[in-house]
């Protein structure tokens, strides 16, 4: 196993190099952990894109504090670390090694001191995961408590959360490259499953009864995945895919009961059965992706990097739609059925047919932003801000 230096230093330049897939491919011919770089992809909070700008839309201010605790905007501009994500019922921080939820006010619900190297937080439902990136430990809260924490034996190279408060964990041991532990909403280990390959992605399904997972190899000079689908009660796996060439990133379930499958190559959906229903091959390098409510959107970059397109794939067939910018692409999400998109100059709503439903000017830069109901979170190097996505008024 590379040491923890070696494990930090790749992540930092795969963040910056648009040829992640070569060192990947020459990696898994070497025996390098893959899963670790593919860590970055499956964590919304690493996709650090530059979103300038401020909506012009209900602003929401409170006076200034000198707590952690502030009704907004929020002041970082001394923080470290800071990430947010949302949840179904209010929105979640982490910041200076504490991982807080804020009610739509400002005020602070819950909040947790965690001492992460490499902190990285998800989002389902009413629960936040947080954990640390080739660390040892791993935390999951609700909207106001602890829900349960777990310190491990073996470095984390990567989690994934239920929408009903059950989490994955795969970790890297001395017996197997990858080892998934699957816990229930209270924490109790309910399966453990070692590959001989490398995980880089796992899904829930929506009843959590089942759970698909990514299993990466090199062949013949070319990387190929194939997806197991475990059931969790039973202890066994129900369905296995057949090999693809590509590089899993990422795994999504629907309500149809199938799952889509981003690679880094094209996007695949298969059905309960494991069978391959649709696939579409990539014409550009994958910049970014979300996945969600039955939609996946996929960006990718031109050549040059002046131009980007985002592809809308349904699972209620209602085909694929290609939305075209002549501008860098910062963040993706996907709420509510929703498709949020944003660049430089403005953030815009799609419903899941590509139709412009909202669009709104930025005059400003930020990095992040998070959806929560009716009201969205948006982060900049020095602050938080929060706007009212529900008042009428036209594109701003």
């Amino acid at each position: 196993m590379a040491s923890m230096e070696a494990y930090e230093n790749d992540m930092r330049k795969l963040r910056r190099s648009r040829k992640r897939k070569r060192y990947i491919k020459n990696a898994v011919t070497v025996g390098v952990f893959i899963v670790i770089v593919m860590a970055i992809y499956l964590s919304r909070s690493l996709w650090l894109p530059e979103l300038e700008g401020v909506l012009q839309r209900n602003f929401i201010t409170g006076g200034n504090q000198e707590e952690r605790v502030e009704s907004f905007p929020i002041d970082i501009s001394r923080k470290v670390n800071v990430l947010i994500a949302p949840m179904s019922d209010c929105l979640a921080i982490y910041q200076d090694n504490y991982l807080t939820t804020l009610d739509s006010g400002g005020e602070e619900l819950f909040s947790s001191y965690l001492t992460y190297g490499s902190p990285v937080i998800l989002t389902e439902g009413k629960r936040a995961l947080a954990y640390d990136m080739g660390g040892y430990s791993f935390t999951v809260i609700t909207k106001k408590s602890e829900a349960f924490s777990h310190r491990l034996d073996d470095q984390i190279l990567y989690a994934a959360l239920g929408d009903r408060g059950g989490a994955a964990v795969v970790t890297s041991t001395d017996r197997y490259p990858s080892l998934l532990t699957v816990y229930d909403k209270n924490g109790s280990k309910l399966y453990s499953w070692g590959d001989g390959n490398y995980i880089t992605a796992a899904g829930f399904s929506d009843s959590e009864d089942k759970i698909a997972v990514s299993s990466v190899y090199a062949q013949g000079g070319s990387i190929r995945t194939t997806v197991r689908v475990f059931d969790i009660g039973k202890r066994e796996i129900i369905a296995k895919t057949d090999p693809v060439e590509t590089l899993a990133l990422g795994i999504g379930y629907t309500g149809h009961g199938g799952f889509w499958l981003i690679g880094d190559t094209g996007v695949y959906y298969y059905d309960e059965n494991c069978s391959l229903a649709y696939s579409s091959d990539y014409s550009y390098d994958i910049s970014s992706y979300a996945i969600g409510d039955g939609i996946a959107a996929v960006e990718l970059s031109s050549i040059d990097g002046k131009s980007s397109y985002v592809t809308l794939y349904s699972d209620s067939g209602e085909g694929t739609v290609q939305l075209d910018y002549q501008e860098k692409i910062s963040h993706i999400d996907i709420s509510g059925g929703m498709v949020y998109i944003s660049t430089g100059s403005r953030l815009d709503c799609y419903s899941s047919g590509g139709i412009l439903i909202s669009s709104y000017s930025l005059g400003r830069e930020y990095n992040s932003f998070a959806v929560v109901g009716e009201n969205i979170y948006l982060k900049s190097y020095s602050s938080i801000e929060k706007y009212s996505l529900n008042d009428s008024g036209g594109i701003g």
